[in-house]
Protein backbone atom coordinates (compact mmCIF):
# COMPACT_ATOMS: atom_id res chain seq x y z
CA UNK A 1 0.00 0.00 0.00
CA UNK A 2 2.88 2.28 0.90
CA UNK A 3 4.32 1.29 -2.23
CA UNK A 4 1.43 2.16 -4.26
CA UNK A 5 1.27 5.69 -2.53
CA UNK A 6 4.76 6.31 -3.43
CA UNK A 7 4.12 5.53 -6.75
CA UNK A 8 1.06 7.72 -7.43
CA UNK A 9 2.65 10.83 -5.70
CA UNK A 10 5.94 10.24 -7.93
CA UNK A 11 3.52 10.26 -11.60
CA UNK A 12 1.07 13.11 -9.61
CA UNK A 13 4.28 15.03 -9.87
CA UNK A 14 5.75 14.27 -12.84
CA UNK A 15 2.57 15.15 -14.32
CA UNK A 16 2.55 17.89 -12.32
CA UNK A 17 5.76 18.75 -14.12
CA UNK A 18 5.01 18.35 -17.65
CA UNK A 19 1.55 20.56 -17.45
CA UNK A 20 4.36 23.00 -16.39
CA UNK A 21 7.27 22.32 -18.84
CA UNK A 22 4.30 22.45 -21.49
CA UNK A 23 2.21 25.85 -20.44
CA UNK A 24 5.71 27.45 -20.42
CA UNK A 25 6.57 26.20 -23.62
CA UNK A 26 3.51 27.85 -24.89
CA UNK A 27 4.56 31.03 -23.15
CA UNK A 28 8.23 30.86 -25.08
CA UNK A 29 10.30 30.67 -21.62
CA UNK A 30 11.69 27.36 -21.99
CA UNK A 31 14.17 25.57 -24.86
CA UNK A 32 13.97 22.25 -25.86
CA UNK A 33 16.77 21.11 -23.65
CA UNK A 34 14.44 22.76 -20.75
CA UNK A 35 16.88 25.56 -19.65
CA UNK A 36 16.33 29.32 -19.95
CA UNK A 37 19.24 31.56 -19.00
CA UNK A 38 17.04 34.68 -17.05
CA UNK A 39 18.16 37.89 -19.14
CA UNK A 40 20.40 39.06 -16.76
CA UNK A 41 22.46 36.16 -16.11
CA UNK A 42 25.33 37.24 -19.08
CA UNK A 43 26.31 40.35 -20.34
CA UNK A 44 27.66 38.57 -23.12
CA UNK A 45 26.81 36.10 -26.22
CA UNK A 46 27.64 32.61 -24.88
CA UNK A 47 29.11 32.70 -28.91
CA UNK A 48 31.19 35.50 -30.09
CA UNK A 49 31.69 36.45 -26.26
CA UNK A 50 30.61 40.74 -27.80
CA UNK A 51 29.34 42.62 -25.41
CA UNK A 52 25.36 42.86 -25.44
CA UNK A 53 24.12 47.02 -25.40
CA UNK A 54 21.98 49.23 -27.66
CA UNK A 55 23.55 48.07 -30.72
CA UNK A 56 23.87 44.25 -29.93
CA UNK A 57 20.71 42.94 -28.35
CA UNK A 58 20.05 39.78 -26.09
CA UNK A 59 18.09 36.81 -28.03
CA UNK A 60 17.74 33.33 -26.61
CA UNK A 61 18.57 30.23 -28.60
CA UNK A 62 15.21 28.50 -28.14
CA UNK A 63 17.20 25.07 -28.63
CA UNK A 64 19.91 25.52 -25.70
CA UNK A 65 17.88 28.57 -23.45
CA UNK A 66 21.35 30.47 -23.92
CA UNK A 67 21.99 33.94 -24.30
CA UNK A 68 23.19 34.75 -27.56
CA UNK A 69 23.26 38.31 -30.32
CA UNK A 70 21.33 38.23 -33.69
CA UNK A 71 24.30 36.98 -35.33
CA UNK A 72 24.97 34.11 -33.76
CA UNK A 73 21.60 33.45 -33.45
CA UNK A 74 20.12 34.22 -37.15
CA UNK A 75 18.58 31.30 -38.45
CA UNK A 76 15.37 29.32 -37.58
CA UNK A 77 14.67 24.96 -37.68
CA UNK A 78 11.79 22.90 -36.89
CA UNK A 79 12.71 20.68 -33.86
CA UNK A 80 9.88 18.27 -34.36
CA UNK A 81 9.82 17.19 -30.80
CA UNK A 82 9.58 21.07 -29.47
CA UNK A 83 6.94 22.10 -31.76
CA UNK A 84 6.35 20.34 -34.91
CA UNK A 85 4.87 23.38 -36.77
CA UNK A 86 7.06 26.43 -35.99
CA UNK A 87 10.68 27.37 -36.88
CA UNK A 88 12.40 28.42 -33.84
CA UNK A 89 15.26 30.54 -33.24
CA UNK A 90 18.99 28.66 -32.79
CA UNK A 91 22.27 29.49 -32.05
CA UNK A 92 24.97 28.17 -34.83
CA UNK A 93 26.57 26.28 -32.32
CA UNK A 94 22.96 24.25 -31.69
CA UNK A 95 22.40 24.60 -35.31
CA UNK A 96 25.76 22.60 -35.86
CA UNK A 97 24.25 19.75 -33.59
CA UNK A 98 20.91 19.33 -35.29
CA UNK A 99 22.59 19.12 -38.97
CA UNK A 100 25.21 16.51 -37.18
CA UNK A 101 22.40 14.62 -35.62
CA UNK A 102 20.08 13.95 -38.59
CA UNK A 103 23.44 13.69 -40.97
CA UNK A 104 23.47 10.68 -38.66
CA UNK A 105 20.57 9.95 -38.41
CA UNK A 106 19.97 9.67 -42.70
Amino acid sequence: STQIENLNRELESKVTQTVQMEGERESGTTSVLGYWAPDNSSPICKACRSSFGWNRRKHHCRYCGCLVCSGCSNQKVIVKSFDPTTAIRICDSCLRTVRDRNQKKN
